[in-house]
């Protein structure tokens, strides 16, 4: 097996792909976090077969501990609700410090559920664990301001917290005991995003591919195909996809009738046919298929017969045939992706205009009757939010400040220099590095993050390489001049965003 890597040339592939979109819910902000979950009570209560018990079900949840010491500033707590993340299973606390809270509201924010988890409300009591993996204020104290206590005593659940913290509930994270080192040291190798790569591998089948000797050529990430006809998980492996995202299980009923009359239509099934194996042919089945997925599939899956598209909702249809954006996703050129285009619709395809006529016959047949004239929403949650952000004049200690690169926050993997009009940078392969950047330096996904502190220009000690220019030096500075400075955590964790002036 050949594996061409990918970093000579900085193709990868997105963070979450819209294959894994959450199409479970017919509207999400743009805003909202990617899979168009959100973390507020509007998701799914009963998204999994068996939900997690909740604290007034389950005796031995653990209990605050309410003599530990209040680390956030508690501005007008009404209570707390106690509940079992659905998702990771782990116990957890929310205090409703706001002062826009009511009892009412508050209650009845936790008995319909926090993350779709409904918990036990405890009114006037405060949130605290035996041991914390951290706490995370969200919100403005004015207004529906609360803090999410996580309970947990393992450093590995640390990065996932605080993604969960910062990214998706858009909070501020204060680390526990156990995660004292985590959010200093910046994300570690083991959690980090990983490139995808090129795999040319012989073909399972036996029958010859089209790449060298015969191999089948495939890109391993996240909107990654191989050949036509073939499945991707034959050919490469869902590792690199499920490192480049995070995998949940959260299986869906399409729910098609027994006596439904297009079962009796055999163009339109050959038609289901002919999409299922387009999606059999890429990535997506990493997370959309019962067969390959760890712990079941995320949402829709292919499966889910006879006709497994019913388990999309409208939203999901319209960015699989690219009436919803989904830009913000990435994608591969077709030329190096076996044919299957991304750029004009959600699901890689090898016909455009085929995919594009089946989904919108689909959506009409559901009352959607002009499909491209809805105002669907943008899928990519956090990835659009970062896409259209506009960056402000940057603190005093940050930017470059006496020669030297400055930022808070943290370790980073990716830091860039551009200019001041310039795109916010995006997922790889196409929108990672922006017509505009000036300089970017990162490091490979199994080196250690680098700080602040270095010239522009020149390299931070460690293992950080020049990614842009590939080659020579950075390009000079105008003193005067303002420039946009980019630090990422990770992909999709950005620590600084802002203008800054460069004194010279």
């Amino acid at each position: 097996m050949t594996r061409l890597p990918l970093l000579a040339v900085l193709f990868a592939l997105p963070l979450l792909t819209a294959c894994h979109e959450g199409v479970d819910a017919d509207e999400t902000p743009a805003d909202a976090p990617l899979g168009g979950v959100d973390v507020e009570p509007e998701l799914d209560p009963d998204p999994f077969e068996e939900p997690a018990p909740t604290p007034a079900e389950d005796p031995d949840l653990e209990e605050p501990d309410l003599d530990e010491p209040d680390e956030y500033d508690v501005v007008g707590l009404l209570g707390r609700c106690l509940y079992s993340n659905p998702f990771s299973g782990g116990d957890e606390c929310k205090a409703y410090t706001g002062t826009g809270w009511t009892l009412a509201r508050a209650e009845a924010d936790c008995t319909d559920g926090v993350m779709g988890a409904p918990g036990r409300f405890d009114a006037e009591l405060d949130c605290g664990f035996e041991s914390e993996l951290g706490r995370c204020a969200v919100g403005e104290s004015d207004g529906d301001g609360h803090v999410l206590v996580f309970a947990g005593d393992d450093p590995a659940s640390c990065q996932g917290t605080v993604i969960g913290c910062e990214t998706f509930a858009g909070g501020r994270f204060s680390p526990g005991a156990p995660c004292g080192g985590e959010t200093v040291s910046g994300v570690p190798s083991s959690e980090a995003f990983i490139f995808g790569e090129q795999v040319c591998a012989p073909p399972a089948d036996g029958v010859a591919g089209a790449g060298p000797d015969g191999t089948v050529c495939t890109w391993d990430g996240i909107q990654g195909c191989t050949e036509e006809g073939r499945r991707f998980v034959d050919q490469a492996s869902c590792d690199t996809a499920y490192r480049q995202r995070g995998y949940y299980p959260v299986p869906i009923e399409a729910g098609t009738a027994p006596d439904d009359p297009r079962l009796d239509d055999a163009e339109y099934m050959a038609e289901v046919e002919w999409v299922t194996a387009q999606v059999e042919s890429c990535s997506c089945t990493c997370c959309h298929s019962s067969a390959i997925t760890p712990s079941g599939p995320s949402m829709w899956f292919i499966e889910d017969g006879p006709i497994w598209l019913d388990g999309v909702s409208d939203a999901g249809l319209a960015m699989f045939a690219g009436f919803a954006d989904s830009e913000s996703f990435g994608a591969y050129p077709v030329i190096d992706n076996n044919g299957f285009d991304r750029s004009r619709t959600g699901l890689p395809t090898t016909d455009t205009e085929r995919l594009q006529r089946f989904l919108r016959t689909e959506l009409q047949r559901r009352g959607v009757a002009d499909p491209e004239a809805q105002d669907w929403y943008a899928f990519g949650g956090p990835l659009v939010s970062q896409a259209r952000f506009e960056p402000e004049v940057c603190d005093a200690d940050v930017g470059i400040v006496d020669g030297a690169l400055t930022w808070s926050g943290g370790g980073a993997r990716y830091v860039y220099v551009l200019e001041a009009d310039a795109d916010n940078p995006g997922t790889p392969p196409n929108l990672f590095q922006p017509e505009g950047t000036l300089w970017h330096v990162m490091v490979d996904p199994s080196d250690a993050p680098f700080g602040p502190g270095f010239a522009y220009g020149e390299l931070p000690p460690g293992a950080a390489f020049q990614a842009l220019p590939a080659e020579g030096p950075a390009p000079t500075l105008a003193p005067g001049q303002t420039y946009y400075l980019y630090v990422l955590a990770d992909i999709i964790r950005p620590l600084e965003r802002c203008l800054f002036v460069y004194d010279g």
